[in-house]
């Protein structure tokens, strides 16, 4: 087996996924701060979904892709966040007295979608489920030795999504068991989370010759902060709340495309700027 960056490496930022579901099952045993582990998760959460864009700008060769399209890589996330900020004002124009459920992003039910935030936020939470089947698929085709070709590639990618989302939203409720929402939640999400900073780090301090640590401690950071604004507009008024989880949902839909555009190594400007990083150890 060929390891992207080092066993090590590997196993703890990509393949950790039962290792991470068992980790969450450690509240449930033994008294820890809960709350400390919810806010570490929520900024672990908002750093994956800066890393491939953080990525994609500093990288010196791929920057150079981007800005050669602007319509594709800058013109595209501006309309996102544009139509993210129109859900929000929609909502406070036309549905003042919506009410705001836990877990808004999650838990909004779909016989709502006539108000614009549910809507949004519900084809951010299906695309998210499509986009995480789709980048286990990609993990795997990393560590396989022959690619998937033809029809196989299509079964095994509708396989990798059809499980997905089985582990993420129906195992808990088929069970009944809280165990197995947490253990789910350590080795779909957590372990989704992970993977996305890590190959990011990882191509990051290839490209640059430095600690991915640096790559690391950097999203990290910036996800605190915006984890950190976040909460401060759920907790104001009916407004911020609103137009925080619509630029959330935007903010998670942009991280949709760069991902895609950045990992599409059948592309030959992916292939000859991020593969040259990705595959170095290869």
């Amino acid at each position: 087996m060929k390891w992207i960056r080092s066993p090590a490496w590997d196993c703890g930022w990509i393949l950790s996924a039962p290792l991470l579901g068992l980790l969450m099952l450690l509240p449930l045993v033994i008294s820890l701060p809960t709350r400390a582990i919810t806010v570490a998760l929520l900024c672990i959460n908002f750093a994956h979904a800066l890393a491939p864009i953080v990525l994609a700008w500093s990288h010196p060769g791929y920057r150079g892709v981007m800005l050669a399209r602007p319509a594709k890589f800058v013109g595209a996330p501006i309309l996102v966040i544009a139509l993210g900020i129109s859900a929000a004002v929609g909502t406070w124009l036309l549905y003042p007295t919506f009410q705001l459920q836990r877990m808004v992003l999650e838990n909004l039910r779909i016989e709502n979608l006539g108000v614009p935030i549910v809507l949004w936020a519900n084809l951010y939470a299906g695309w998210n489920l499509y986009h995480a089947g789709a980048q286990n698929f990609g993990v795997l085709c990393l560590y396989r030795r022959r690619g998937f070709r033809g029809r196989q590639r299509a079964v095994v990618l509708i396989a990798c999504v059809v499980a997905t989302v089985f582990l993420s939203h129906e195992a808990s409720r088929l069970f009944g068991y809280q165990i197995v929402g947490l253990f789910c939640l350590g080795l779909v999400s957590v372990n989704h989370w992970l993977t996305a900073i890590g190959l990011s780090a990882h191509v990051h301090a290839q490209s640059w010759h430095c600690s991915p640590w640096w790559f690391v401690a950097v999203v990290l950071a910036a996800g605190g902060l915006l984890m950190w604004a976040f909460q401060a507009a759920l907790l104001g008024t009916f407004r911020s709340a609103v137009m925080a989880l619509c630029l959330r949902a935007a903010l998670g839909i942009w991280h949709f495309l760069q991902d895609r555009y950045l990992w599409q190594f059948s592309k030959p400007e992916v292939r000859n700027t991020i593969g040259v990083a990705m595959f170095a150890h290869a």
